[in-house]
């Protein structure tokens, strides 16, 4: 529907994720969340300038705590389920300001005409052992290493070559806040 025929009522919102939980599509449990994924090719331009994929890093940085009070995503369908203490873990969908607030710098630091794509993937593999240890890898375990740079609240793994185990394939990015 067109943008001016949008309901602003809280009511009816209330309404729909009540009629959503009863329509049995959403389940609880671990694993169970929603994944956005955005082609994010036109991020990269042809001369390598990432410029704009760094903004949109930023901009989902910056607002994600805004959008997690929003959604209020919590593990067992946090809505209907609030007083279950593991439903506050977030396992799978961290923001990276919260374990990587020098990468963040590192990015916003680069000057024009050094914003590519090999630059910002230098700065993840630099901050690469972080990651590891924030997410339990082993670095023994190939099949652990899987885990590393995918499980935040931007996945960019698909358009950055940053986890040697999945290389990026996709050109997408991937909103995972709704998988915690």
């Amino acid at each position: 529907p067109p943008p001016s025929s949008l309901s602003t009522d809280a009511r009816e919102s209330r309404a729909i994720l009540e009629d959503l939980r009863r329509s049995g599509l959403v389940r609880e449990g671990v694993k169970s969340g929603a994944h956005l994924h955005v082609d994010a090719r036109d991020l990269i331009r042809r001369g390598g300038d990432a410029t704009a994929l760094i903004n949109a890093i930023n901009m989902h940085e910056r607002f994600e705590p805004l959008l997690r009070n929003l959604f209020n995503p919590v593990r067992g369908s946090g809505l209907f389920n609030k007083d279950r203490a593991e439903s506050t873990t977030n396992r799978f969908a961290r923001s990276l300001a919260l374990d990587h607030p020098e990468l963040l710098r590192e990015l916003n630091r680069l000057p024009e005409g050094q914003r590519t794509k090999a630059n910002i993937e230098a700065i993840f593999q630099r901050h690469t052992a972080a990651e590891m240890r924030a997410h339990g890898i082993n670095e023994l375990s190939a099949s652990s290493w899987k885990q590393m740079w995918k499980y935040r609240s931007l996945n960019l793994i698909n358009i950055l070559n940053i986890n040697e185990a999945l290389p990026a394939r996709k050109g997408t990015i991937e909103f995972r806040m709704m998988d915690l």
